[in-house]
């Protein structure tokens, strides 16, 4: 009887972190700063480098004559004021190699030398180059090479041609990027909807002409711009002049003038780079001052039509043109023209660019209902009596009219500089402004930083307000502190809000009464930096303050009780208590719904919330429904790189992976992944969270160094962002321990499974669901190393946590089932393990779709069980339905598939069709080889499969072959008494027997009882099948009396574990009867 060692799947037991959403808003919803600063403030922003502002650049590669220092002055003389530097180059090499070292900027390379076809080729492959300009080249020019090369434009005979060439096209560039926001008319009843880039420059624009001026932030912005093109010769000689000559001229002149101030100051606004805005408010300031002043001096009395021609990307014009009647800013100070044929010249120039469509916006101002400020400034301009050019102050309004189409890829749009009384501006203007209510202009800039996901940036204002406070001023110290705590607890850096918080409190609870509605703001605020750290205790005991003061308070705002009552739902989330989580904020959520628009963003945090509970209920089709909601808002009211929207993509990813859709879970995690890495620092527990998630994508792929990398990236982080218990450190233990399990690294899988345990029974009760799976984790690990009575201990306890849940977990349950199934299969209790997985299959009806990759590893288990009952045709018919689920999702486990690959070629060789089994086996082996190391224990397996095979087949060194090979990985990855070398040493006797070398395989098959008899409980099936292999070897040696003693346990063994009538029964009674005949007939002769 040959034993075929086979791989059971269960299912392994893995924890998605979630981000814990805190109010990260909370200090605009306490009370209003009282008289904030009585002296005069001082620039509040340092001097960081933006990334945000282009890079013109023009290269020359000329020969090394007389000429070329000409060519290079006229150049610069004509270029100077437009582009940030001119290098030139006499080597092809030098030139490339420059080239390639340059990031964000675009290139005009000038080429007046001879060049080869294959340099012509370097050169098209470069994508900083935009055009290469031959000049008096035209010998070049006429190679066929040089024709097929799109980079490579007409020959020119003056670099004077070529400049001016370059400069009208970046002088278009500028016009057609300039960006436009639109809010529909539907705004007027659902004020949500409007593009929240529109919000948000409102909101800019108004702060930033309120705030104080100061005598220091032109220093501040020249020092700036210094550091920025100190490798610029040409901008740094205008910065120079701008420090030295700024008062002299005016705004208008500058803001005319392109160089370094016009290309930073449109490209921040555009960008929406408040850094750079607000390093130059100054000059916004006193350039809508001087347009103002002059509107005021010389404004018109009758209506104007004006014009302004630029491109736009089909989906910005398609985004237009569904909002007709709806309204329209330009993010910048806008400059428009009494003359139509200059509009039509940069529209049809425009739609040159095949990527482009040429507009003509037709602009109609009414001076009579307006107070909108613009002014003519061609007496103003830097370039003098030019076009009649009119220029409106930032973020200007206008409602928009009818399209007209004139040619292909060519229109018309009216617009309508609004009204003063324009009741959806008027409306917009009220809603937006309550977003950020506050006294002061520096208040309602922090308030605004902290809507627009800046924490860095309203860390500083508040930094350098507290720099400039009187010590004695203790009421605004403790404000300043109670909005640094809630800064930094969005930053993530917790003990720094705790210690802040702390000290507001300290100094409120001297000068209110217990029941002021002040210190409820505080307490929650401390009750979440808590529940961030993990203290749970600790943070339902603030919460709880927080909720008493509220309750008691018969004009308490029913807002903020809501936002008291999403605390309290998110605290017993994390506590493992859902059904009081889910009642907590479902309350929350109908409060909000009653109280705000239908899409404001803090409803989509409601629905977040919401689904983050339902997720760790594993109800997951109700948390995708909640957090796919949540989305549909965020989108429409957040910009697109806001750290909200990071959280939900995050979300959303885990939940597709819970659901098997891996591909389309890592699609979520890059999104979430690539806006974290702007907003937050390298160290944020929010971009640990979502490394986390990525590696438990790449861990259910299958691809384990993948996910290790991930995992260990993730520690990194938590290591250094969160104290050493944090709840959270546990859970990356566990991730690495579960890659290290499947990779076959038991060990080092214990070693952090137990790192996990240490801090989750520090820092959460004992009953907790988090421990339950914990312990289901090492539980599978000491089944592995098969130590199975450890093992069973650690499965009981996450079974008796799970049952005390209410309600119950069936996601967590289906897991506990499986594993204690998988148990009593490794047991031999085969009853016991169908009774398990049965219970599972019952809780993932309740749970999950039919084609659920975990129905898979369920049916897979059920079918391992049936076979090892001789239920052969019910194991294959179980395989299949696995097999079917695998190959239809879009990203299978290749290791999973393997398995069941395996296990079906497992089944065909117990029917005796031993070539229907093996293609089976070396479909599991190329599987495995592709995504398994070189020592796995899996592979072993497989080896061992593929020679018992060969061996019943009659190949027998093949068979001996396979069977050394999979020897020689157990000898290195299992320890000396694992059940696995056993059965490597059985199958090897059993080779030798087949040869007829029956002292050899005795010698083998010692050594496998040897080994079970050390690891294996007394009457184990695998017993039975040994000692019916070592009767046989000692039969063949005629040694009858030894191998009745074998045969005859081979017997009492099979009788505990099967029916009387099974075939196991009934052929060790064979065997046991055919040896005592023979010792009879052996005993006669002797005679």
């Amino acid at each position: 009887m040959t034993e075929i060692e086979h791989c059971d799947t269960h299912l392994k037991s893995s924890i998605v972190r979630k981000r814990i959403i805190c109010n990260d808003i909370e200090s605009q919803k306490r009370r209003k700063l009282s008289q904030f600063l009585d002296n005069g403030t001082t620039n509040f922003f340092d001097d960081v480098m933006s990334n945000s502002i282009e890079k013109w650049m023009v290269l020359f590669l000329l020969p090394n004559n007389d000429d070329s220092e000409e060519i290079y002055k006229i150049s610069l003389d004509i270029l100077r004021d437009t582009i940030d530097c001119i290098e030139t180059f006499t080597e092809f090499n030098r030139c490339t190699d420059f080239i390639n070292s340059l990031n964000n900027t675009t290139i005009y390379l000038i080429i007046s030398k001879e060049i080869n076809e294959e340099e012509s080729i370097i050169l098209e492959n470069c994508s900083s180059i935009f055009s290469i300009y031959l000049l008096n080249q035209n010998n070049l020019r006429e190679q066929q090479w040089i024709k097929s090369c799109k980079k490579f434009k007409e020959t020119y005979i003056n670099i004077k041609a070529i400049c001016d060439n370059i400069k009208q096209h970046i002088h278009l560039f500028r016009q057609n990027i300039v960006s436009i926001n639109v809010t529909s008319q539907e705004s007027t009843t659902k004020l949500d909807e409007l593009d929240p880039s529109f919000m948000y420059s409102q909101l800019l624009k108004e702060i930033l002409l309120e705030m104080p001026y100061d005598d220091n932030e032109k220093t501040n912005f020249v020092n700036f711009c210094s550091q920025k093109y100190t490798n610029n010769e040409l901008q740094m000689k205008i910065v120079t002049e701008f420090d030295q000559q700024y008062d002299k001229t005016s705004p208008i002149w500058w803001y005319t003038r392109e160089c370094f101030l016009y290309w930073m100051l449109n490209t921040a606004l555009r960008t929406h780079d408040t850094d750079t805005i607000l390093k130059m408010g100054f000059f916004l300031r006193d350039l809508h001052s001087q347009i103002e002043l002059l509107y005021l001096q010389n404004k018109p009395y009758n209506s104007l039509v004006l014009f302004r021609g630029q491109g736009m990307s089909p989906v910005q014009f398609d985004k237009v043109n569904k909002t007709k009647g709806g309204l329209l800013s330009f993010n910048n100070f806008l400059s428009i023209t009494t003359d139509r044929q200059v509009a039509d010249l940069y529209a049809d120039s425009a739609r040159q660019n095949s990527n482009l469509i040429g507009v003509i916006f037709i602009v109609e101002i009414d001076p009579s209902v307006t107070t909108t400020s613009f002014a003519f400034v061609r007496d103003y301009s830097y370039y003098g009596n030019t076009e009649e050019e009119l220029i409106m102050s930032m973020h200007s309004v206008f409602r928009i009219g009818e399209f007209e189409q004139i040619d292909d890829r060519l229109w018309q749009i009216k617009l309508k500089l609004t009204s003063d009384n324009d009741p959806l501006l008027k409306r917009l203007t009220e809603y937006i402004r309550h977003d950020i209510e506050g006294e002061t202009p520096l208040y309602r800039m922090n308030n605004l930083m902290m809507i627009m996901g800046h924490y860095d940036k309203a860390e500083e204002i508040i930094r350098k307000l507290q720099s400039t406070i009187s010590e004695k001023n203790g009421q605004l110290i403790a404000e300043l502190n109670y909005q640094m705590g809630n800064v930094l607890l969005a930053k993530g850096e917790l003990n720094n809000a705790l210690d802040c918080l702390k000290k507001t409190l300290e100094f409120e609870q001297n000068i209110f009464l217990p029941n002021h509605p002040t210190l409820s703001y505080t307490y929650r605020s401390i009750g979440s930096v808590y529940d961030s750290m993990g203290d749970y205790k600790q943070s339902l005991i603030y919460y709880e303050k927080t909720l008493e003061i509220q309750e008691n308070l018969l004009s308490w705002n029913p807002s903020e009780l809501s936002d008291t009552y999403t605390h309290i739902g998110l605290l017993y989330e994390h506590m493992g208590e859902y059904s009081k989580a889910i009642l907590y904020l479902e309350k929350n959520l109908e409060n909000k719904i009653k109280i705000l628009p239908d899409i404001h963003p803090v409803i989509a945090t409601s629905y977040i919330n919401i689904g983050s509970v339902y997720n760790s209920m594993g109800e997951y089709l109700k948390a995708l429904s909640a957090y796919e909601n949540a989305l549909q808002i965020e989108e429409k009211s957040l910009l697109i790189d806001h750290p909200k929207l990071a959280d939900t993509y995050n979300n959303i990813g885990s939940i597709h992976n819970q659901m098997g859709a891996y591909s389309t879970a890592l699609s979520f995690f890059e999104k979430s992944i690539e806006i974290k890495k702007k907003s937050l620092s390298s160290i944020h527990p929010d971009l640990s969270a979502t490394y986390s998630n990525i590696g438990l994508v790449y861990q259910s792929m299958g691809e384990y160094t993948k996910a290790l990398s991930y995992y260990e990236k993730t520690l990194s982080i938590d290591q250094q962002s969160l104290a050493p218990e944090h709840p959270t450190v546990a859970v990356t233990y566990l991730n690495i321990g579960s890659v290290y399990t499947l990779m076959g690294e038991y060990s080092n899988a214990v070693k952090y499974y137990e790192k996990a345990i240490k801090i989750q029974e520090k820092s959460l009760s004992l009953d907790h669901p988090a421990l339950a799976t914990t312990y289901n984790n090492l539980g599978l690990i000491y089944n592995k190393m098969a130590n199975y009575s450890t093992s069973l201990i650690y499965h009981e306890k996450a079974l008796q946590i799970q049952l005390k849940l209410i309600p119950m977990n069936y996601s967590s349950l289906t897991i506990t089932y499986n594993n204690l199934g998988h148990l009593n299969d490794t047991l031999g209790n085969y009853s016991q393990a169908l009774s398990y997985y049965d219970k599972t299959l019952d809780m993932q009806q309740k749970s999950f779709p039919p084609d659920h990759p975990d129905f898979a590893n369920t049916y897979n288990n059920i079918a391992s069980t049936n076979n090892s009952l001789g239920e052969f045709d019910q194991a294959l018919e179980y395989y299949k339905k696995a097999l079917e689920i695998q190959e239809k999702l879009e990203s299978p486990n290749p290791q999973f598939l393997a398995d069941i690959y395996s296990n079906i070629g497992l089944v065909y060789q117990s029917l005796d069709e031993h070539l229907m089994a093996l293609p089976y086996y070396e479909k599991t082996l190329e599987l495995q080889q592709q995504c398994l190391s070189n020592e796995h224990p899996s592979l072993a397996i497989t080896y061992n499969n593929i020679a018992s095979v060969h061996n019943l087949i009659e190949e027998h060194s093949k068979s001996l072959a396979y069977y050394e090979k999979a020897l020689e990985i157990q000898q290195k990855s299992l320890p000396s008494v694992h059940p696995d070398l056993a059965t490597t040493y059985s199958n090897i006797g059993m080779v030798y027997q087949s040869i007829g070398e029956y002292h050899k395989a005795l010698s083998y098959l010692e050594k496998a009882l040897k080994i079970e008899h050390e690891c294996l409980p007394p009457n184990h099936p695998s017993f039975n099948i040994t000692h019916y292999n070592i009767a046989e070897a000692f039969e063949y040696l005629h040694r009858y009396e030894e191998a009745i003693e074998h045969a005859q346990l081979a017997v009492n063994i099979a009788r505990q574990s099967f029916e009387s009538d099974h075939n196991e029964v009934l052929e060790n009674e064979a065997l046991l009867h055919r040896i005592q005949q023979k010792l009879k007939e052996s005993s006669s002769t002797d005679v």
